[in-house]
Formats: structure tokens, sequence, C-alpha cells
């Protein structure tokens, strides 16, 4: 007996949410597959969404607290599914974010508040930057060095899980070796292990014995002169070596 089968492709509801000419950021994001068609590569996805309006509400979303009025289980629904969608390593996504200026100081700007963080946010914020210096890494670091006061706000915030998490990245993580050389001396210039050291939070904390395993691992980079091998965020293991990077592997473990 032989059964007849359809082989032709369903449509997605997302692909006919994008027939609409009006259909909204918002509207593709309450739809559950969209991370699973934005990492498809389905490419009228993808298009939507690097768009310049849409890049920036994205970037906005991770970065803005949502309003208080709003159920809690709710409030970070679509900052959480902005942010995976941001860090879904999808070129076109990582190229666009990672060559607008426009972005980069969007999400420069959630530094700038007072803190403390929200810690979800900051989730999303050290994920997301945590992404494009692994992905388009030469023209972050090339945007973060000419930000005077980028290593004092992070050392500001550093009672965050998740700025130990970006400091942690940033100091051993960057690849190649020559610009992650040409990292670790523009951290040494800016003088980060002498500022870290000082930090009250720190402080209190290794005197205390209260330290997080992700402080401890950080600060111990800060410290030590010893090679590293360190697991590239979403790469192969690397080994570097200078003034500013410290002993990963002997640190107390902690998925990261």
């Amino acid at each position: 007996m032989f059964w007849k089968f359809d082989l032709h492709t369903t449509t997605s509801h997302i692909d006919q949410l994008l027939d609409r000419e009006d259909v909204s950021l918002r509207e593709l994001m309450e739809e559950d597959d969209v991370l699973q068609e934005c990492k498809a590569q389905n490419r009228r996805l993808l298009l939507f969404l690097s768009q310049d309006h849409c890049m920036q509400e994205l970037v906005s979303l991770i970065t803005t607290e949502p309003p208080a009025d709003l159920e809690e289980r709710s409030r970070f629904k679509f900052p959480n599914i902005a942010c995976e969608l941001l860090t879904s390593d999808v070129s076109l996504i990582n190229d666009k974010l990672g060559a607008d200026e426009s972005l980069l100081e969007v999400l420069y700007h959630f530094l700038e508040q007072d803190p403390p963080l929200n810690p979800l946010l900051a989730s999303f914020f050290s994920k997301t930057i945590g992404n494009l210096i692994a992905r388009k890494t030469e023209q972050v670091i090339t945007f973060l060095k000419k930000k005077e006061g980028f290593i004092g706000l992070v050392l500001k915030h550093i009672d965050a899980s998740a700025m130990m998490d970006l400091l942690l990245r940033l100091i051993s993580c960057v690849e190649p070796a020559p610009l992650r050389q040409e990292v670790l001396h523009w951290l040494n210039e800016e003088k980060l292990v002498q500022n870290s050291q000082s930090s009250s939070t720190l402080a209190t904390m290794r005197k205390d014995n209260q330290m997080h395993p992700k402080r401890f691992v950080t600060s111990s980079a800060l410290v030590e002169t010893r090679p590293i091998r360190c697991r590239r965020y979403g790469g192969r293991p690397t080994i570097g070596c200078s003034r500013v990077a410290g002993q990963c592997s002997r640190a107390p473990q902690e998925h990261v």
C-alpha cells in the first residue's frame, strides 16, 4: 500500500505575519517559534529584525526597566526574548549590532545609571556585549576604548554578577592573540588592577570571605601573572598570559 505524502514545506505563522505590511516587532516576538526561526536563518524574519527601528527597539528592551505596573511574570518577557534574539549568533544581527555605533551607545548608556543595576537587565546587557566581544571583537573593542570612563563604570557596578562575567571575558577571552595583547595593554593603561583592588565591594567581600565564585575568578584574574586557559565565548579553549590575566581553571568552578 502506498501513501501519498505532501512534501511541500508548511508556511510558518511568522511568514504569514510578515506578509502584512503593518506587522510589528512585538507581534513577532509573541510567536513561540520566533527564536527558532531566527536561528534557522529565516531570511524574511532576519531582514525584518535587522531594520534600524527593530534593532533600536530590541536594544532598548534589554536596557530599559519595564513598567512596574506589569505582572512580575510578564515584565521581563520581551526583554528576555530580545536578548535571545540579539545573541542568537546570527551573522546579520551580529554585523548590524557591531557596526552601528548608535546601538552600541544605547548599550553603553546602560552602564551610566546609578547602582544597583537591575540584575536581570544586567545579565541581558552582559550576555549581549559578551557575544559581541566574541563575534565582532575589533569593532566593539575600538568602541569601548574610545570611552574614557568605561572601566570606572564597570567597577562601579562590580557587585553585579553579570558585570563580573563581562569583565572576566574582556580580560581573558579576546581573540586573536594580537588583539588580546592590545586589550590587556589598554586595561593596564586604565589601571584596572589598581582600581579593582581599591574597589570597596571587592575589598569588603575578600575581608569577609563572602566572595561569590565568579567574583573570585575575576579578582584572581586581575592580580595573577600566570598562563590561563579560557574557553572562548562559544569557541575553543585559548591560552594567554599577561599582568591582568589570571587562572580561571584553578578558581572555584561555576557554569558561566
